[in-house]
């Protein structure tokens, strides 16, 4: 694998991102979606950013704990984070599991949130589109209207 990812190509398009797609999407167990820049990436033009955000349709405690479990063992880092100074409404997450490869460089990270008892954030998950996003790989992608209102609630600059 080269030493950096091509930018000028959508991280979507690669044979990391499908080989990571597919063991994390099989051992995940629930219902998920694509958001965050990459899922902008789909819709639009490709992103400077090559995390891999997922919305998962769980609730935190017990997600994190399955995670731990079925992706050390596959050498995967499983990390908590949180996002502390953000101005997300109540009931947006404020923390989530990061997964990180240990056998690529760059790392593939990959960014696990859960919708707990929201009820917006389960639609999302509930009303993604599934597409192709390159041959023999269907995922499902948020709308391109909750991925707007989830980067608006995040209240970060750079989503705005």
């Amino acid at each position: 694998m080269n030493e950096r990812y091509d930018t000028r190509q959508s991280f979507l398009r690669t044979p990391e991102f499908k080989a990571a797609f597919d063991e994390v999407s099989s051992a995940l167990q629930t219902e998920h979606c694509l958001i965050g820049g990459l899922a902008v990436a789909h819709y639009a033009n490709p992103p400077v950013t090559m995390d891999i955000d997922l919305l998962v349709k769980a609730t935190f405690k017990p997600f994190y704990e399955q995670c731990k479990q079925a992706f050390r063992p596959a050498g995967w880092r499983v990390v908590l984070f949180g996002f502390p100074n953000l101005g997300w409404s109540e009931g947006m997450p404020r923390k989530g599991v990061r997964l990180a490869s240990r056998d690529t460089v760059p790392p593939l990270v990959l960014d696990l949130l859960t919708t707990g008892i929201d009820r917006y954030l389960n639609s999302v998950v509930e009303n993604a589109m599934t597409a192709e996003v390159q041959p023999g790989l269907l995922l499902r992608i948020a709308r391109p209207e909750d991925i707007v209102v989830i980067k608006t609630m995040a209240g970060r600059e750079k989503d705005h």
